[in-house]
């Protein structure tokens, strides 16, 4: 069995290129709107390496896993081994952490999933193994946990909010049912969207991907096809568009075996998407080069072409590099694209 990608190419009049739309066996999405030019303008920025994290004396990281970094300033770094999250300020400081360590009682966390800042007041962590989202404040105090009950399934492996507190989820698909991919609840305004369908058994992990916000928007980047979909709270598609890998890779085919399915194509996304300054930036493995967005539109921008030695990506115009027990900060410096990106002297 494989997974259909029909592309159909239309010669547009005057200055519009052509539009490519795409059509994908296991999502019901059409159409998907290609970009203007394939060709990346590729901005040679240099990277400069600031500091390691953790830079406190005494402070340790034993296996860092997932960074985030807030409007203000301050880095978040999961530790997959001690079941916490450590909160750095710009220079590398360590300030705090958030959650007790494993376990099952008051803050305490069996196993981290995703976790972010809903605003400037609290952090949140979703939990893999009991399903639950805690909430600390920015000082690191515990102040409540929630199961997820009440949703269209007991099981979301993603869990990101807005900063009005609205929640996007997307949920792990069993083969052969007819449902919904994501939710989008705020109180008890509940909508199931992105509908999965096909004619044959498809295998769920084709419609694995990443979630990011985008104002009270939401912006789905697939793993396996050059595609991202933005949605409104209510549902609705408020554009989807091919990536800049479009032309660089072919349809993944979803092969049946004795042991189960396994998918025989590339895997496009290296890490979690980000939004910063109104801009949406992926990580492309095939092209290793952060590939930049207008998060409005959909639109390409530029690129900014990165080693092929692990480097991922966060907000506030850096670079961070995850080791085995450090993560490395980079500025992005002698932007030729974007001048203001240039790092100024320490």
């Amino acid at each position: 069995m494989s997974c259909i990608l029909v592309v159909m190419l239309c010669a547009c009049s005057g200055a519009d290129q052509e539009v490519s739309t795409v059509n994908f066996e296991t999502l019901s999405v059409r159409p998907i709107e290609g970009q203007r030019s394939y060709d990346r303008i590729l901005d040679e920025a240099s990277l400069r390496k600031q500091f390691e994290l953790p830079a406190t004396p005494g402070e340790i990281l034993i296996a860092p896993a997932g960074v985030f970094a807030d409007t203000m300033g301050y880095i978040y770094v999961a530790d997959e081994w001690d079941y916490r999250i450590h909160r750095f300020d710009s220079f590398g400081n360590y300030v705090t952490s958030f959650g007790e360590g494993h376990g099952t009682g008051p803050g305490e966390i069996m196993g981290i999933l995703n976790f972010g800042a809903m605003g400037d007041s609290m952090v949140y962590v979703f939990e893999y193994m009991s399903k639950e989202v805690s909430y600390f404040d920015l000082e690191g105090s515990f102040l409540w946990s929630e199961r997820l009950e009440g949703s269209m399934r007991e099981y979301p492996d993603q869990y990101v909010f807005t900063q009005k507190g609205r929640v996007y989820s997307k949920f792990s698909l069993q083969e052969n049912i007819d449902e919904e991919l994501f939710e989008s609840r705020l109180g008890d305004d509940v909508v199931k969207f992105g509908r999965i369908y096909g004619e044959s058994p498809y295998f769920s992990s084709t419609v694995a991907g990443n979630l990011v916000t985008f104002n009270e928007q939401m912006i789905y980047v697939s793993q396996w096809y050059p595609l991202f979909i933005q949605y409104g709270p209510d549902g609705s598609t408020k554009y989807a568009r091919a990536t800049m890998d479009y032309v660089s890779t072919e349809e993944p085919n979803v092969i049946e075996t004795q042991r189960g399915w396994h998918i025989d194509g590339p895997f496009l996304l290296e890490d979690f998407p980000t939004v910063y300054r109104g801009q949406l930036l992926i990580h492309s493995t095939l092209a290793q080069t952060i590939d930049i967005y207008d998060a409005a539109t959909g639109e390409y921008q530029h690129s900014i072409k990165l080693p092929e030695n692990g480097f991922t990506h966060a907000l506030n115009d850096r670079v961070y590099q995850v080791g085995d027990s450090t993560v490395s900060v980079w500025a992005i410096e002698k932007s030729s694209l974007r001048p203001e990106l240039s790092a100024s002297p320490e």
